[in-house]
C-alpha cells in the first residue's frame, strides 16, 4: 500500500461519488437517477472505507507490518491467483449454464450477450496464456 497514493486515490472516489450522487439527485444526467445516486452513495463509502484504511496503514506500525506480509507472502499470492481462477471457471460455467436456460426460453439477446461474454472470456485467457507462456 502506497502512503501518499492511497490518499489521494481515496479522496479522488469521494469527490467522484459526491459529483455522481449530486448530479443524479439535481435529474442532470438523462439516465436512471436511482442508479447514479446508489452508484455515488457506493463510491463515497468505498473512498471511505479506503481513506480509513490508508490513515490507519499510515499511524499504526504493527498494521503497516501486517498489510505488508500479506502482499509480499507467496502464499498469499497463491491463494489470490487461485482464486481468480476459480472465480473464472465458475463465471464461464455459469455463462455457459445461463446460454442453455435463455436458448431453451427463447431469449436471443441474453443468449448473444452471454455468448460473447464466454467467448470474450476465452479470448482473454487464450492471449494472457500466450503471453505468460513466453514470460516464464
Amino acid at each position: 500500500m502506497n502512503g501518499n497514493k492511497g490518499l489521494i486515490l481515496s479522496i479522488f472516489w469521494i469527490v467522484l461519488g459526491i459529483v455522481l450522487f449530486t448530479l443524479s439527485s439535481l435529474e442532470i444526467f438523462k439516465w436512471d437517477s436511482e442508479l447514479g445516486t446508489g452508484m455515488g452513495s457506493a463510491l463515497i463509502v468505498v473512498g471511505a472505507l479506503r481513506l480509513i484504511r490508508s490513515i490507519k496503514y499510515r499511524k499504526n506500525p504493527e498494521y503497516k507490518e501486517m498489510i505488508d506480509t500479506q502482499n509480499s507472502d507467496e502464499r498469499n499470492k497463491f491463494l489470490h491467483m487461485k482464486s481468480w481462477s476459480w472465480a473464472g471457471y465458475i463465471t464461464v460455467m455459469a455463462e455457459g449454464a445461463g446460454i442453455i436456460v435463455a436458448t431453451v426460453l427463447g431469449k436471443e439477446d441474453i443468449v448473444k450477450l452471454l455468448s460473447y461474454s464466454v467467448c470474450f472470456m476465452l479470448l482473454a485467457y487464450w492471449v494472457a496464456y500466450l503471453v505468460l507462456r513466453k514470460k516464464y
